[in-house]
């Protein structure tokens, strides 16, 4: 399925009578009376702008980045990484996890179960359409250790994820990568960003964008 996303009459000549050098000279004395008349009407721009509104104009520019961030993706698309799938958690893609508790644990201490791995964040739209995936996935293959993990954990602090899960009925692990060295690993360039990391510890299969039930199953169903 394609993805949706949020990545300024020259003048006539004169006659013959006139020689070159005097149209020449027409013509600079008429650029520079506009020129005058242009400072004369015109408001001087300062030299400088005012910190105040530098720093207004850098917070904007992050809200806009956070925004495309997390319109990223709202469909399914294909596999963007040939090199994820494939890999084990102990090389590269583990990293550390701070639950709702604030105790802190690691992604590889959940090896052992299938594991679905969401990396998300509270802003983003496209992440709650995930989680309606996600409850069906949970509901039918209780087996399956769903963890959504916030990468923007300057944003999401305990209380907001605490209350995101709530309303949201997300009973399964939620957290924060407070290194934000999941986003790195699975370079996380949209959200939500999703892995299916086998038993054995092995990342079986990875999206960025929503991965639809049935996706999830068939992903789960690769062992």
């Amino acid at each position: 399925m394609p993805r949706r996303r949020l990545k300024i009459t020259p003048k006539q000549q004169k006659t013959d009578k006139i020689t070159q050098t005097e149209s020449l000279n027409e013509v600079l004395s008429s650029i520079d009376s506009i020129q005058t008349k242009r400072r004369e009407t015109t408001p001087q721009t300062p030299s400088s702008v005012p910190t105040g509104k530098i720093i207004l104009v850098v917070i904007f520019i992050s809200i806009v980045g956070l925004g495309f961030l997390s319109l990223g993706n709202l469909e399914n698309t294909s596999n963007p990484s040939s090199e994820i799938p494939g890999s084990s958690l102990a090389e590269q893609y583990d990293f550390k996890i701070q639950l709702l508790d604030e105790t802190e644990v690691m992604l590889s201490d959940y090896v052992g179960d299938p594991i679905i791995l969401d990396l998300m964040a509270t802003y983003c739209e496209p992440c709650k359409t995930q989680i309606g995936y996600l409850q069906d996935l949970q509901s039918n293959f209780p087996n399956i250790r769903v963890i959504s993990v916030s990468i923007a954990p300057d944003y999401d602090d305990i209380s907001k994820l605490t209350k995101y899960k709530e309303d949201n009925d997300m009973n399964w692990i939620v957290g924060r990568d407070i290194t934000q060295n999941g986003a790195k690993a699975f370079s996380a360039n949209y959200i939500p960003t999703l892995a299916f990391i086998n038993s054995a510890g092995t990342v079986k299969q990875y999206n960025q964008g929503v991965v639809e039930y049935n996706t999830l199953v068939a992903w789960i169903n690769t062992g």
